[in-house]
């Protein structure tokens, strides 16, 4: 018994030894909101109820057409139940990413979406990230069930994404905690000094073989 317990223990060391080798002390990670409660775990009703309250976790939703809350809809097809969010005015959700403490403009170095589980060919989400001063840093047009792309640069740099909602819902909204300009020195990277890393997640667990209709 007592050899197993020393076993078990060696084993807790190493597994504590190796996670401290992979994770830096100090090392961020991934913020991700689903759109189901706020950051006080209240819930989330439906309506256009999507707006500044993720300003403590460092990033404001709002509506392109009239710079208004986004459109919190429950729907089986979302990909946490139970809601996705979309337009209320018209098709484009924006997302601009603050400094959690000031709630002044603040950049990430990775942010992306997820989308419904329900699908159907030439629906997806256009997505576009750009810099501080407006330029178009990437886009991808993210289409398939339950899929999610993530925009990943080697420094911080995004300071907002446009997402064009096409017959879809944003889930599973995810970045990296932003930091304040300040901290950049008041330099900005030109775009065409970046790398874009990598595409994110990939296909969701699976999809409704039958569209249910959005409200």
């Amino acid at each position: 018994m007592k050899e197993m317990k020393n076993r078990v223990v060696g084993v807790v060391q190493t597994a504590v030894v190796i996670w401290t080798l992979l994770v830096p002390a100090g090392a961020a990670y991934a913020v991700l909101i689903d759109f189901d409660t706020y950051p006080d775990n209240s819930p989330v009703p439906s309506g256009p109820n999507v707006f500044d309250q993720w300003a403590s976790l460092g990033v404001k939703f709002f509506d392109a057409a009239n710079n208004g809350p986004a459109f919190a809809v429950s729907s089986g097809c979302s990909l946490s139940a139970p809601n996705h969010v979309a337009g209320s005015v018209s098709a484009t959700v924006v997302s601009v990413f603050v400094d959690p403490i000031t709630g002044d403009p603040a950049l990430t170095d990775s942010a992306g979406t997820a989308q419904d589980l329900c699908w159907a060919p030439g629906e997806g989400i256009d997505m576009r990230a750009y810099d501080i001063n407006g330029n178009l840093l990437g886009q991808f047009f993210n289409a398939g069930p339950g899929s999610s792309f993530t925009f990943n640069y080697p420094e911080p740099i995004i300071a907002r994404l446009e997402m064009d909602v096409v017959g879809q819902g944003i889930d599973n909204f995810t970045f990296n905690p932003p930091v304040p300009i300040q901290s950049t020195n008041g330099v900005i990277p030109e775009p065409s000094t970046l790398l874009l890393l990598s595409l994110g997640g990939g296909l969701g667990l699976g999809f409704r073989s039958r569209r249910q209709k959005r409200s």
